[in-house]
């Protein structure tokens, strides 16, 4: 994957990645094929290579609480 070779070459860190589906919307699989190596079929995950640091909060989630978290695993 041509985005995990760019980030230990060029980041020297992980890429932070936050998702979460907000509000009343319960349809996280859009999330979770993103997100998680058995999400899609052949699909280059991030959650499935190191470069990637991901944290996938589900469904139904205040964008505050997004927010949030986002600060928190900021760097």
């Amino acid at each position: 994957m041509r985005s995990k070779r760019f980030a230990g070459e060029h980041i020297g860190r992980p890429i932070v990645i936050v998702g979460a589906a907000t509000g009343t919307d319960t349809h996280s699989v859009g999330i979770d094929a993103m997100l998680k190596p058995e999400g899609l079929p052949r699909a280059p995950w991030p959650e499935g290579y190191k470069a990637f640091e991901t944290h996938n909060l589900g469904s139904q989630v205040p964008n505050s609480v997004l927010v949030a978290r986002a600060i928190e695993v900021g760097r």
